[in-house]
């Protein structure tokens, strides 16, 4: 049987499912975002409790106007460095409007997610 829950993300929402994608990577098959990177350093905390090296697929826009490409970029990086597979779209000239980019990032991201599924039964992570 073939299991795919997954995580999307929009601004904060983003943030969230970076960082619980990071915590229940066992969980969940694959986390796409749009408009959204860990900007606190305190974030990429969440890195070292990855069990599983979960696929992210991150969405931006190159004027967004609460996450800057470079807190983009050093997202990426920083899963990358951990050895998670990371795909980073750039969408020149948009800002951090969802609507306004809906109808070509849906497609996008179903097709990230959609090619993803996890590798056994999903695990989820007891926390004390």
């Amino acid at each position: 049987m073939l299991f795919r829950s997954y995580l999307f993300g929009i601004s904060g929402g983003a943030v969230h499912a970076l960082t619980i994608g990071s915590l229940e990577s066992e969980y969940f098959a694959a986390v796409a975002v749009w408009a959204g990177a860990w900007r606190d350093q305190s974030s990429f905390r969440a890195l070292a409790q990855a069990r599983r090296k979960i696929p992210i697929a991150l969405f931006i826009g190159d004027q967004d106007e609460f996450f800057p490409i470079d807190a983009v970029q050093d997202t990426v990086g920083a899963f990358r460095k951990s050895g998670h597979p990371v795909q980073l779209t750039i969408l020149p000239g948009q800002r951090h409007n969802y609507h306004h980019v809906a109808s070509r990032v849906n497609p996008a991201v179903w097709e990230f997610l959609q090619a993803r599924q996890l590798p056994g039964e999903p695990q989820y992570q007891h926390y004390d």
